[in-house]
């Protein structure tokens, strides 16, 4: 799932701070990875309320969060994903 502004991305986001190709999101070896593209950042809020700053890296998600783009959260205006991260069980 890549976002960002440009309208080729899967999630198009027309905040100022967003890059054209801001982020991407995939599953890998049964694990949900967050890239962040972008020269801005992304910032990562985990259920504990800990906020890791991503710029050009990938982190696992887990649990459930959220992503700000290009600006730390709780900002006005600042483009905000909410995640979920469900494990599934085998068979």
């Amino acid at each position: 799932l890549s976002v960002g502004r440009a309208l080729a991305c899967d999630l198009v986001v027309t905040e100022p701070f967003v890059s054209r190709r801001h982020a991407t999101v995939a599953v890998a070896r049964g694990l949900v990875e967050f890239t962040d593209h972008s020269s801005t950042g992304s910032y990562v809020v985990a259920g504990d309320g800990r906020e890791y700053e991503l710029c050009r890296r990938t982190m696992v998600l887990s649990g459930e969060g959220a992503i700000s783009l290009g600006e730390p959260s709780g900002g006005h205006g600042v483009a905000t994903l909410h995640f979920v991260v469900e494990a599934r069980g085998r068979g």
